[in-house]
């Protein structure tokens, strides 16, 4: 049940912020089972962001907590101009 509530939880802040920050259009959420893993992808096509240039707030934080206590990674790729992606990967 933690863990159901974990990768809900990652979910939902990594559409949150999409929705809050992007300021895109589209979401594309693709999920599958690969080598007994779940890999969740949630991928935004809005503004992006320099990595090198934002603090980190709670909310990535939290996700890669969560991740963390899963036994699994979180993976975010932010480029200006062409959106952000989130990979959580993770054993189930």
């Amino acid at each position: 049940m933690e863990q159901r509530k974990n990768i809900y939880l990652i979910f939902k802040e990594a559409v949150n912020n999409a929705v809050k920050y992007s300021d895109t259009d589209k979401l594309e959420i693709t999920s599958s089972n690969f080598k007994k893993n779940l890999v969740l992808e949630i991928r935004d096509f809005g503004k992006g962001y320099d990595a090198k240039l934002v603090t980190p707030g709670n909310g990535l934080k939290n996700m890669q907590h969560r991740a963390k206590e899963l036994g699994g990674t979180l993976n975010i790729h932010a480029e200006q101009n062409i959106g952000t992606t989130i990979v959580l990967n993770v054993p189930i």
